[in-house]
């Protein structure tokens, strides 16, 4: 399970990857070779599907069903605006209003933003609260253009 905070000026996602009882780390924000950052919940081998698509500018129009996209959040920026996927419209929407969070915790993120925590407290507060959210948390800072990724526990 996956949650994913963007904030306005950060984006922060957990690492934590569950598959019933199997729990395994996994870095969920990448960088594009087109500049475009984004992040992803869900099947991992769809979200893999969308990064290349992303990567490579096309359409998901034909290439994916609505049924495969309700099986995925994601989150992409690109040139300060936030876009997110929605399977009803078949591609992805501008984000209306930050800050903005996705996946199995998203709504205790975003009220944790709301409150005033940047997305990675968010996350780590999330952690505290939902066993499908870990405290192992990667960080893309827009402003300085870097990553913080975690390190994984062995």
């Amino acid at each position: 399970m996956t949650t994913i905070a963007f904030d306005g000026k950060t984006l922060a996602a957990d690492t934590q990857i569950s598959q019933k009882l199997f729990k395994s780390y996994a870095h969920k924000i990448f960088l594009l070779p087109n500049g475009i950052v984004c992040a992803g919940a869900g099947d991992w081998g769809l979200l893999n599907r969308l990064r290349d698509l992303l990567a490579q500018g096309k359409k998901l129009t034909g290439v994916l069903t609505k049924k495969q996209l309700s099986e995925v959040d994601m989150l992409y920026l690109k040139e300060g605006q936030c876009y997110e996927l929605n399977a009803s419209y078949m591609g992805y929407m501008p984000c209306t209003c930050t800050p903005v969070a996705i996946g199995s915790g998203s709504e205790i993120a975003w009220a944790f933003m709301v409150a005033g925590m940047s997305a990675k407290k968010a996350i780590e507060a999330t952690s505290k609260v939902r066993s499908c959210t870990n405290n192992v948390i990667d960080v893309y800072d827009f402003k300085r253009k870097a990553f913080s990724l975690a390190n994984f526990p062995e």
